[in-house]
């Protein structure tokens, strides 16, 4: 994919993650199971009006 062709050139990942599951065609990597990424920093972005739960993460390159 497009996000896993350019990943190697970024020193920081800022991902939104959403507490719901959608049909898409273009997934971003998963960076918790990438090595070369560590999590630094982790807020809780609250609710949407929808009642989806999301977060806000970001990762370090290391």
């Amino acid at each position: 994919s497009i996000y896993r062709a350019l990943l190697d050139k970024c020193s920081y990942a800022y991902v939104t993650k959403h507490d719901t599951v959608v049909n898409a065609d273009t997934y971003f990597p998963n960076l918790d199971e990438d090595p070369a990424w560590e999590v630094c920093n982790e807020e809780d972005g609250g609710v949407t009006p929808e009642g989806v739960a999301f977060k806000f993460v970001t990762y370090k390159h290391v």
